[in-house]
């Protein structure tokens, strides 16, 4: 897997909600290493198409990759901070809080998948 990668889907449903134009189509780009994603969505089939091709052309942009490159340090110093945290209070005995509880084993899940 690379760094990003795009899709453009079909979403079998209007998600402007009744709004305007229907948005039928969506267009992403996944950036593998911190969860990010950048989202467009629009009406037809031609638009979806242009609107991949735009996605592509976009995310090889030295501003997209500089800000993928952010949003990744930024995730390994969010996950090495807590880590280190969760080591100090095992290693002293304290016990989790219940929201530490929670999000521990969210992070377990999430490192399983």
């Amino acid at each position: 897997m690379g760094m990003v990668w795009v899709s453009t889907i079909f979403l079998g449903m209007d998600h402007n909600w009744g709004g305007g134009r229907p948005l039928l189509f969506e267009t992403m780009a996944f950036w593998g290493a911190c969860g990010a994603c950048e989202q467009e969505r629009c009406s037809t089939w031609l638009e979806a198409e242009a609107q991949h091709r735009a996605m592509c052309a976009y995310v090889v942009t030295p501003r997209a990759v500089l800000a993928w490159i952010v949003r990744a340090w930024h995730e390994y110093w969010r996950r090495a901070v807590t880590d280190w945290k969760r080591s100090w209070r095992d290693q002293r005995g304290i016990p989790d809080s219940e929201i530490e509880r929670i999000m521990r084993q969210m992070d377990e899940r999430l490192s399983r998948d």
